[in-house]
């Protein structure tokens, strides 16, 4: 009970009331998103890059949106666990038309 109370502190989308919190589902899978070699190799030029020009930064965990979409007449938003390093490296244009 104590942890779900937390996790409602600590998790708040803001809708501009424009939905209610049981228009909303989050769904979380433990399993992180598999990267081909070839994402990997483009993720870690885009990391040494960033690093060289802010070497103070560091690669931490954060959670993942992999998908959003309504259904059912709820927004849906499909979450895993992912890393500072991998959104620096995919969060492009050119990840995002190469792969």
């Amino acid at each position: 009970m104590e942890l779900d109370k937390l996790r409602q502190e600590r998790t708040r989308i803001l809708t501009e009331n424009k939905l209610q919190s049981e228009d909303i589902d989050c769904l979380y899978s433990p399993i992180t998103i598999a990267f081909q070699d070839s994402e990997r190799s483009y993720i870690e030029k885009e990391w040494d890059s960033e690093a060289k020009m802010k070497p103070i930064i560091f690669d931490g965990k954060l959670l993942h949106v992999k998908r959003h979409d309504f259904s059912q007449s709820k927004l849906v938003f499909d979450t895993c666990m992912s890393s500072f390093k991998e959104w620096i490296g995919t969060k492009s244009n050119e990840f995002k038309k190469n792969f």
